[in-house]
């Protein structure tokens, strides 16, 4: 019930608050071309990485990407999700998350973590559901990939 009232709370938020109105015309939760460019030559730089440690140093500079959205409103909920994980507040972080791909669907990064919290929770059902959704909006998610492969 909770859980409900907070997200109806959100809901309400997002759609009476006037300044939620983005005059930029990409979508919050979708990426600009410009993110979705750096994105790209990202992972064509990870393809041809040199060693493992530069492989990993391009990994932890498209989970930047991936964590944090343009919209600075959707970047600090993103940040309290990821703050509440860290302490395993998964009440908190299923509350926020089930909020974001509700207000936000095309938000892969939400979609994942959501997964993430469900497979922590061990509802590994849930949790293959959301990284289908994760790769519907996000093919190349390698973090949706890997989980699902866990799971499977």
């Amino acid at each position: 019930m909770r859980r409900i009232l907070i997200l109806m709370a959100i809901l309400l938020a997002l759609m009476f608050n006037p300044s939620a109105e983005a005059a930029d015309p990409v979508a919050p939760g979708t990426s600009s071309p410009a993110i979705s460019q750096h994105l790209d030559r990202l992972f064509a730089q990870l393809k041809l990485a040199a060693s493992e440690q530069a492989g990993r140093e391009i990994e932890q500079k498209i989970w930047i990407q991936w964590t944090t959205p343009d919209d600075p409103a959707l970047a600090d909920q993103m940040h309290q999700v990821l703050a509440a994980r860290r302490v395993s507040d998964y009440d908190k972080a299923l509350a926020l998350l089930d909020a974001m791909v509700i207000a936000f669907p095309a938000y892969a990064e939400a979609w994942n973590q959501r997964a993430t919290v469900h497979f922590l929770r061990e509802d590994f059902e849930q949790s293959l559901a959301d990284i289908a959704e994760t790769l519907v909006h996000e093919p190349r998610h390698f973090g949706a990939r890997a989980c699902r492969a866990l799971i499977r």
